[in-house]
């Protein structure tokens, strides 16, 4: 059952059945601090998973690392998978501990890091708060966010375009092969495939931008390649979808990172314009096509 009254944190009776769960993944270590580690982490995940259920998002206990035996024994684990997103982190903490502790190995895993308070004999557990991004092994208490304001930024990450599928080979329908779409590009324009490097992956989305000048349209191709320091390089492209065009002149594309931005317009006579960066794990940035008056936005995430 999960209680929304704000004053008292949003709390969540744990059931039975997330007792004995604990239990059993305790019961599997034979080190005591590790037991009391994955038994309290379980149940903090077991809590967030209710909470989130409740309120209608749609999760994946099975597909989390702290559901799983090996990641449970080899490291410190407090994850849950969200549908259409990816991973959270549920952090447990005792009702006298000030300091939430994030271990520095999960700080890329998760954008949102929940914190989670637990009794030393657990009953219930109360959601405390949130933090963007953890990148320190220790978080007090008065720097968590309002856990309110968390479904609404869920819920816009899971309408961004996860860049980390494309290289898995999981692609969204509206975005097609490269070479498939712009198949007279493929050498001249989009490059040929590196050998230094993994080599990138690249998609291609057909633009209306209000049907933009003589019901002619655009492709906006994005090239992702990972680099050998786990950051990725990011090429963004605007061309014509036919190859005799030119691009309509005053046609922009802009790039919003989470830490500046960058714009380019055609000229007479482009063929394409392009902007490129290299981002970290994670990073989130969003795509702009614009013609006069008329916005179209791609928002991505790394």
């Amino acid at each position: 059952m999960i209680n929304t009254n704000s004053s008292f944190g949003i709390r969540a009776t744990l059931p039975p059945k997330a007792q004995l769960i604990a239990e059993k993944f305790q019961r599997y270590q034979d080190n005591l601090q590790k037991g009391e580690q994955i038994y309290r982490n379980t149940l903090a995940v077991y809590a967030v998973n209710l909470y989130l259920q409740n309120i209608g998002f749609e999760t994946d206990l099975e597909a989390s690392n702290s559901w799983d035996f090996l990641s449970q024994t080899l490291m410190d684990v407090a994850d849950l998978d969200i549908k259409d997103y990816g991973k959270i982190e549920c952090r447990p903490v005792l009702p006298d501990e000030e300091f939430i502790q994030v271990p520095e190995e999960v700080w890329f895993e998760s954008t949102y890091c929940i914190a989670v308070e637990i009794e030393e004999i657990a009953t219930e557990a109360k959601l405390l708060g949130f933090v963007e991004k953890a990148a320190t092994e220790k978080i007090s208490r008065s720097q968590l966010r309002p856990l309110e304001e968390l479904p609404g930024l869920l819920q816009q990450n899971i309408s961004k375009i996860k860049l980390s599928e494309w290289l898995e080979g999981i692609f969204q329908k509206d975005w097609q092969p490269t070479e498939k779409v712009l198949a007279y590009r493929r050498e001249s324009t989009l490059g040929k495939p590196r050998t230094d490097k993994k080599q990138p992956v690249s998609r291609t989305k057909k633009i209306d931008l209000g049907l933009l000048i003589n019901k002619k349209s655009v492709a906006l191709v994005v090239t992702i390649t990972p680099q050998t320091d786990d950051k990725t390089e990011v090429l963004v492209q605007i061309i014509p979808m036919d190859r005799y065009e030119y691009l309509p002149p005053g046609i922009g594309l802009n790039i919003v990172l989470e830490s500046e931005s960058a714009e380019i317009k055609a000229r007479e006579a482009d063929n394409i314009i392009q902007l490129k960066f290299i981002e970290p794990p994670r990073s989130q940035f969003t795509v702009q096509i614009s013609l006069g008056d008329a916005v179209v936005t791609e928002n991505f995430i790394i």
